[in-house]
């Protein structure tokens, strides 16, 4: 679990997902906080084969300033090679300065801005089928903030949407994506403490990540 950057509380974060996976899936976790400066580069990101040997990645990182594209074109590289992937929230505005697509494509969707802060009504799409399946279908959230997607990306599917109460526009805000045969699993949703002391949140994650390892 890669996690840091502007913005949140991370460390907090990072225990309540260990926990709430704890009583699902034997987890051995190796975690790696960065801090909270927003334009980090990931030392980690630069060694050959980073993301070797493990599972999955969960990425819960906010470093939006970060313009490198043969950095992040590292990044990529890994899940490329089959590694499933997490993505968490601020993940989706992680890279943003960068004009070149390669973070985007692996989230599955391009995202540059987001609402203020209100409840979410989310209408789950499919309630009988994928990582959705039996969730709870009248949720709404905590305060927090929808991700305004510009773009889903071909190989994506978007599992939930939310209408913007400032454009009456329904957004994605979770969903999955086939990267290069990677499953990656993303939500935009995660900026308040509240919403990640949601049980519905945490059950969403619990869902998420046991569908990018194939162990629903």
């Amino acid at each position: 679990m890669i996690s840091g950057g502007c913005c949140h509380d991370y460390i907090s974060e990072d225990a309540i997902f260990m926990k709430a996976m704890s009583t699902e899936l034997p987890v051995e976790w190796t975690v790696l906080y960065t801090g909270r400066a927003g334009d980090k580069k990931v030392e980690l990101y630069n060694q050959p084969n980073w993301a070797e040997g493990y599972d999955i990645v969960v990425h819960n990182e906010c470093y939006a300033t970060v313009d490198d594209q043969e950095f992040v074109e590292k990044i990529v590289a890994a899940h490329a090679k089959g590694v499933p992937g997490m993505v968490i929230h601020c993940s989706m505005h992680s890279y943003r300065s960068l004009e070149s697509d390669e973070w985007r494509e692996f989230l599955g969707v391009t995202t540059r801005r987001h609402t203020a802060q209100h409840n979410i009504s989310v209408k789950v799409l499919n309630p009988n089928e994928g990582p959705l399946k039996g969730f709870k279908t009248d949720w709404v959230t905590p305060l927090d903030e929808l991700y305004v997607i510009d773009k889903l990306w071909p190989n994506a599917k978007a599992l939930a949407t939310a209408v913007s109460p400032e454009d009456q526009t329904a957004y994605p805000m979770i969903w999955t994506n086939d990267y290069h045969g990677a499953r990656v699993f993303g939500t935009t949703v995660g900026h308040s403490d509240a919403t990640w002391d949601d049980p519905a949140f945490r059950d969403l994650l619990v869902r998420g990540f046991k569908w990018a390892v194939n162990r629903e």
